[in-house]
């Protein structure tokens, strides 16, 4: 089992620049809270994925996906279903974009931490962005939240992978930076000396 929170000396070897042309998202597909979102994301966006990239593939990947879910797949020739993968980390690793649709609920969404650490460039909805502030200003970490933002994110991070800063590499580091286990227990730390003194 795969921890969320991972020390530096536990991270996983990432794919320099991946051949795959093709995009991931990740979650439980048999929610109900996650049906709605990944239903809109279909109609709204996906048409203008196409348009900026229509070569790509999107990976849609989680456990228990629901009839609506798969039937959604189904009506997309660019889309693909891997139901209850056994890594999914491994194999959404493969995929050059980490993209977040969720735009409903609250809470800090932690599949994003997947991507972040695989050193995939993400493309999130604003409402899945909540717990990354550090990242919003970050050239590989877009948000959007209707499909004129999307579009021009979606620019943005193709872009960004083509320039000579692009670096999975990189990525993977600045998560480590702020969200690894260290970084986590010295937060932790600090909070208890402030509030407990000592």
């Amino acid at each position: 089992m795969t921890s969320i929170f991972e020390t530096r000396a536990e991270r996983q070897a990432v794919v320099p620049h991946p051949a795959s042309k093709s995009a991931v998202i990740t979650c439980a597909l048999g929610d109900i809270q996650n049906q709605a979102p990944l239903l809109r994301f279909a109609e709204q966006y996906l048409p203008l994925f196409r348009r900026v990239l229509p070569d790509w593939t999107i990976h849609l990947m989680g456990r228990n996906p629901s009839k609506a879910i798969r039937e959604m797949v189904q009506q997309h020739d660019c889309m693909t279903l891997t139901p209850n993968p056994k890594n999914i980390r491994e194999l959404a690793a493969e995929s050059a974009i980490y993209l977040c649709p969720m735009d409903a609920g609250g809470g800090l969404k932690l599949r994003l931490m997947d991507g972040l650490r695989s050193g995939q460039p993400v493309l999130v909805h604003e409402r899945s962005a909540r717990g990354y502030d550090a990242l919003l200003d970050a050239p590989y970490f877009y948000t959007y939240n209707d499909p004129e933002s999307f579009e021009q994110g979606l620019r943005q991070l193709i872009q960004y992978m083509q320039s000579a800063d692009y670096s999975r590499a990189k990525i993977q580091d600045k998560h480590y930076e702020t969200f690894g286990l260290e970084v986590g227990i010295e937060r932790l730390r600090k909070i208890l000396n402030e509030n407990i003194g000592g």
